[in-house]
């Protein structure tokens, strides 16, 4: 803007010093750079949305410039979400195939992928099962269990807490066994989902978040970037 004064001014036969046109422009660098930042906001929200980034304000975009930690959820973000049965682990004194059967019988009328994963890993057909009259448990949020009754055995799947509080209603003990192999899946980042059958505990079923194809590679390229990732999860403490 400034330098297109010079030419008018030639025209118009109004000379204009050098020094006039620096004080010029320097006054107004402020308003050309208060007249921009809209537009430039904009368009770093624009090209942060390509990205799959959703930004509030060109603040916000601004700021991002700064970042050296990016604090990640696991479930959905780092991992696909769905969890998936790994392994099995029966109490002691209780045989495996017992165990794997009561675990699928628990998850037959679970829909969620947890449950049909567990089935998966059986690799057992729920419908060879002939039972007579049975009546299926479906999961809660308040129960945080699911499972199944028939004849005269009561089978339940579920968070530890919810299982060891019906074990110990029951007046039974909740196995110390049991107890360490869920502090172990927990603490290698998996979720354990305790087996009850007639209230007493027979197993530990691990559960594991499937990790997202490629994620790996991203936090390797985060990392080159000079960005710390930490992985925050509400899972386990």
């Amino acid at each position: 803007m400034t330098i297109t004064l010079k030419p008018f001014a030639d025209y118009a036969q109004t000379p204009i010093t050098i020094a006039a046109f620096i004080s010029l422009f320097v006054c107004l660098i402020p308003t050309t750079i208060g007249g921009l930042l809209s537009a430039i906001g904009i368009a770093g929200m624009d090209r942060a949305l390509r990205a799959n980034v959703i930004t509030k304000s060109g603040k916000a975009v601004e700021t991002a410039g700064d970042i050296d930690v990016l604090l990640l959820d696991k479930t959905g973000t780092i991992t696909i979400g769905n969890r998936k049965a790994t392994n099995f682990y029966p109490a002691n004194g209780i045989d495996k195939d017992h165990f794997v059967n009561a675990s699928v019988l628990s998850s037959m009328a679970d829909e969620t992928p947890e449950g049909k994963s567990i089935i998966e890993l059986a690799d057992i057909i729920p419908t060879t099962y002939n039972l007579e009259n049975p009546r299926f448990i479906k999961f809660t949020a308040e129960t945080r269990s699911s499972g199944i009754d028939y004849a005269d055995i009561k089978i339940r799947k579920g968070a530890t807490d919810a299982i060891k509080t019906i074990i110990e209603k029951a007046g039974n003990t909740f196995p110390d066994e049991i107890a360490e192999r869920v502090r172990s899946i927990s603490s290698n980042g998996g979720t354990p989902l305790v087996v009850a059958e007639n209230e007493r505990v027979i197993g530990v079923i691990e559960l594991q978040d499937i990790i997202k194809p490629g994620i790996k590679e991203r936090f390797e390229r985060l990392r080159k970037m000079g960005i710390k990732t930490v992985m925050v999860t509400g899972d386990n403490p």
